[in-house]
């Protein structure tokens, strides 16, 4: 347990507080709180959550939430390890070369899927527009040569029909 840990559990303990209540009132889950009172902040959230998480809990505890969070963040800095000063590679002709041939091909991507949407919504309006024709009657099918083979009309055509009667027809004696 660190040093932290342990000034911020007797401090709860000073108060007669239990991590539940606090867990209550701070919304900050106990099992949050347990790390932080063991030390062990890599169980803790990172970024500005922590440091709330450690204000909040000062402050239920009855301590100076900005020293608390100061000692905090010396504890948390000396937990992290030191940040590697290695020396980095540097980028060489052959690397900036690669990256412009690949800057390239993602513009000719673009360019080519740009290209290809616009011949698909050309595609799909021509055809729409071919089937509104269609449905109003002003373009004719196409004459198949098929059509001519069998005897088949190309068109429709109209047949005349005899009018039809009102009634039965009825024989005519014969004289």
């Amino acid at each position: 347990m660190s040093d932290f840990g342990t000034e911020l559990k007797q401090a709860r303990e000073r108060q007669g507080i239990s991590l539940r209540q606090i867990a209550t009132s701070t919304k900050i889950s106990v099992v949050a709180l347990e790390a932080l009172e063991r030390g062990d902040f890599s169980q803790l959230p990172g970024g500005i959550f922590s440091r709330s998480f450690v204000r909040s809990y000062a402050i239920e505890v009855g301590l100076d939430p900005d020293g608390v969070v100061e000692q905090f963040l010396v504890e948390l800095g000396a937990a992290r390890p030191a940040a590697d000063d290695s020396p980095r590679p540097a980028v060489t002709d052959d690397d900036r070369a690669f990256l412009e041939r690949q800057r390239k091909a993602g513009v000719y991507l673009r360019a080519a899927l740009v290209v290809l949407v616009v011949v698909v919504v050309a595609l799909i309006a021509w055809r729409v527009s071919r089937v509104s024709q269609s449905a109003s009657g002003e373009v004719t099918a196409p004459v198949s040569s098929s059509d001519d083979q069998r005897g088949e009309p190309n068109s429709p055509t109209v047949q005349a029909v005899a009018p039809a009667t009102a009634g039965p027809e009825r024989a005519e004696p014969e004289s």
